[in-house]
């Protein structure tokens, strides 16, 4: 890639791609910094492809590197781009 904008930045935040070529975003979330560290509050999670196609529409609560959270309940994307409740 060399530098190269392959998608245009349209996310609060996202996740560096995984091996399957997913990665996981924020869409409207909110910076944060608590002890030195910095969160995303607010906004809705989702899953996009090395395309920026949208391959999980953001309607999650929370996210990881590897998953979506929701009424409590964690999701891990798995290699295929699907969601395996944890």
């Amino acid at each position: 890639m060399d530098g190269q904008i392959v998608i245009k930045p349209r996310y609060k935040f996202v996740y560096p791609f995984q091996k399957n070529g997913y990665a996981i975003f924020c869409e409207n979330g909110i910076w944060t910094k608590l002890d030195n560290e910095h969160l995303v509050l607010k906004g809705k999670w989702g899953v996009i492809d090395r395309k920026g196609t949208v391959i999980i529409s953001p309607v999650y609560d929370g996210g990881s590197e590897n998953y979506l959270k929701k009424d409590g309940k964690r999701y891990r994307l798995n290699s295929g781009g699907e969601l395996i409740l944890k």
